[in-house]
């Protein structure tokens, strides 16, 4: 699966999380488990976007002389 791939599933996996939490919120029922999960895609797809910014910052730094 490429990055892009990747990226675009945690995305999708995130939005349908948020809703789950807050249907569980507008119930009034616990939600801890979701928030785990939810902790672990964020974290997920921050090291994506870090690894990209990284890559890019590299290839036009590159082309910067």
């Amino acid at each position: 699966m490429s990055k892009y791939e990747l990226k675009k599933t945690i995305q999708r996996e995130l939005r349908e999380l948020n809703w789950k939490i807050d249907m569980k919120i507008l119930r009034g029922l616990s939600y801890r488990d979701e928030s785990r999960r939810h902790k672990i895609l964020l974290r997920q797809l921050q090291h994506i976007q870090k690894s990209e910014r990284s890559f890019f910052g590299k290839m036009f730094s590159t082309f910067a002389y």
